[in-house]
């Protein structure tokens, strides 16, 4: 009962709720239900993630888009010989690290497991890299290693590397194919390479307990459990819930969307200090829910305010390992799911995570149908400009560590600098030591840096808002600073200057042209004046109205698109002492006739080929490209 208890302590009030509704559901539990080693351990059964991605990876086989690269810091004269016998004996401990995927007769895949399987330790010399050049040389490295491309068919799908600094210091690089592991796989595999090393360290040939299950044991488990009845029953769930939300969430962009989806990203890393973090904390532990629905929660009245939608999706991955027998398992264990934000700017905040804390539960519980079995049934259609469902991504993770100490050797973990970007938008946040890592994974072929730079001003000054008052309704909530809001009402809108404000625009104009005669006043399309050129086209045309009897105080209409035509018949006008009547070439002829009529103009000027456009008016109509005058 203590162990028990002690599991439960560990859950999120998310989780704890979610095992409470199975119990309910499930007494007494099926024998059926516990995974068990299989029968036949010359067979590896392949789990639905893993034939999803085999697929997915056969569309473009060269892509490295699947990969997952990691990297950790290694100091305090390491011993690199200990340290790749703690890699091979983590290798030999799981199965799947070992497998490969060949193809049958019927066209699908099949997993295999090679035996004996050694993997290659390169390592790549940087001591004579000056250290002012050390930290980018490290992360060029990184990025090359993350961007090569895995043969699902030659094992083994993970790559090893040392980069050694100095004697005392390496960067060992994992780049892993995420057919066989998932973002806590990699915690999994850093973890138990330090625990084989401080065995190795001491002179104990004495290696951890065999694992009593393997990741094919999974597979085994979960294509016996997930029968056509439960999988229908959550993709009924799935169906009602999404039913007619909005395909796209439509933020600004700083350029248009390519019409077919592209993956070329940067990232964004920001800090959210202790305090700050610590309130937060204390905010969802007061109102029983995990860090993760409140933050999920905040993320999404975050991007209704910047799009203003009061209904859209979020993507959310799922790490799909709520049995206590596979959390030390290597593998492809995650899911997506879809959280449907749908706001009520009425309700206060704390109202908004009780109910996104629901449908977390909820959507848990039917978190084990494939995510593109949902978009089948869901999703309008093939959507080649933006991935289906959703095209923001959240999550949040706990590091398996920091810095961990083992047999005077320091690891720390490296952030890679990736340039890919799966969805439009993805926010990953990091609890660590001195608070919350936020990092913005942004798509660069529509968000400019300047753009995620003041989103995340935004999203801290929302985090601000919310941990000062979480009973304050979603309306009230704002993504500007005080400093900012102060900026936009006072500074931007200084708008007065010194200006000659007895001077006419002519004679404005005409002291340019004194100034700088040969500067370029006017380009278009291929056309250029300079300022001279512009002001003698002026003048010859202000003589021509003068002599066709315009006066000080009459009205001359214009009527053309924008052009230089335009331009220096504008400045004509004025030179002529008249005034101008502007006429949009797009304004229906009765509104063109009343403008003429009621401003008495007695000339319209314009353009040759827009003569037969201008209604049957009694003004004299004058071409100004008509080198007759």
């Amino acid at each position: 009962m203590s162990n028990l208890n002690e599991r439960l302590s560990k859950l999120s009030p998310e989780q704890r709720e979610l095992l409470l509704k199975k119990l309910k559901k499930q007494a007494p539990v099926k024998k059926t239900s516990r995974i068990l080693p299989r029968k036949n351990r010359d067979q590896y059964p392949i789990s639905s993630s893993q034939m999803r991605l085999w697929f997915l990876q056969q569309l473009d086989p060269d892509s490295p888009f699947y990969n997952i690269p990691s990297a950790i810091r290694i100091s305090g004269k390491p011993d690199l010989n200990l340290l790749k016998k703690s890699i091979q004996a983590v290798v030999n401990r799981h199965e799947v690290l070992r497998a490969f995927f060949t193809i049958k007769d019927s066209g699908e895949p099949e997993q295999h497991i090679s035996p004996n399987l050694i993997p290659d330790f390169p390592v790549t010399d940087l001591t004579t890299v000056p250290s002012d050049q050390m930290s980018n040389q490290i992360q060029r490295q990184l990025r090359d290693e993350a961007g090569k491309p895995f043969n699902l068919a030659e094992p083994p799908l993970f790559r090893i590397r040392f980069f050694k600094i100095s004697d005392a210091e390496y960067i060992l690089s994992v780049n892993m194919h995420h057919i066989i592991a998932d973002g806590w796989s990699i915690g999994v595999f850093i973890s138990e390479i330090m625990q084989h090393y401080q065995l190795f360290s001491t002179t104990s040939e004495q290696l951890p307990a065999p694992l009593p299950l393997q990741y094919a044991d999974y597979a085994q488990w979960q294509i016996s459990h997930a029968t056509d009845e439960v999988l229908n029953k959550q993709l009924e769930y799935w169906k009602k819930k999404l039913a007619d939300m909005p395909e796209t969430l439509d933020l600004y962009t700083d350029y248009p969307r390519p019409e077919l989806q592209t993956f070329n990203g940067k990232q964004f890393i920001f800090h959210l200090d202790q305090n700050l973090s610590d309130k937060l904390r204390a905010l969802s532990k007061d109102n029983n829910v995990s860090l993760y629905a409140f933050l999920m929660a905040a993320f999404q009245v975050f991007l209704h305010k910047l799009s203003n939608q009061t209904d859209f999706g979020v993507g959310a991955p799922i790490a799909n390992r709520n049995r206590a027998e596979i959390e030390t398992l290597i593998g492809f264990f995650v899911n997506t799911i879809v959280l449907r934000a749908q706001f009520d700017e009425d309700i206060s905040f704390s109202t908004l995570i009780q109910n996104v804390k629901n449908d977390i539960v909820s959507a848990s519980d039917n978190q084990d149908i494939p995510f593109e079995k949902i978009v089948e049934a869901v999703s309008a259609g093939s959507q080649l400009s933006h991935s289906p469902l959703f095209q923001v991504m959240f999550d949040l993770q706990q590091l398996p560590f920091e810095t961990l100490e083992k047999e005077n050797v320091k690891i720390e973990i490296v952030d890679i600098e990736i340039e890919v970007a799966k969805f439009d938008l993805l926010l990953l946040m990091l609890e660590r030591n001195n608070g919350i890592q936020c990092t913005f994974e942004f798509n660069t072929d529509l968000f400019s840096v300047k753009t995620i730079q003041r989103y995340a001003r935004y999203f801290q000054t929302l985090l601000e808002n919310i941990a000062g008052n979480p009973q304050i309704p979603i309306s009230k909530l704002t993504l500007i600073s005080q400093e900012e809001q102060m900026q936009m009402l006072t500074v931007w809108n200084q708008t007065q200057t010194d200006y000659p404000r007895q001077a006419s625009v002519v004679e404005l104009f005409e002291n340019q042209v004194e100034q700088r005669p040969d500067a370029i006043a006017l380009e278009y399309d291929v056309a250029v004046l300079t300022y001279e050129a512009l002001n003698r086209r002026a003048n010859q045309l202000a003589h021509f109205l003068i002599q066709k009897g315009v006066r000080p105080g009459d009205f001359v209409a214009l009527y053309m698109e924008q052009s230089i035509e335009m331009i220096y018949g504008f400045l004509a006008i004025l030179k002529a002492g008249a005034a101008y009547a502007p006429l949009d070439i797009s304004y229906p002829k009765e509104r063109i006739r009343i403008i003429v009529e009621d401003t008495e103009a007695q000339i319209l000027l314009t353009k040759t080929g827009l003569l037969n456009q201008i209604p049957e008016i009694e003004t004299e109509r004058i071409a100004i490209d008509d080198e007759s005058h």
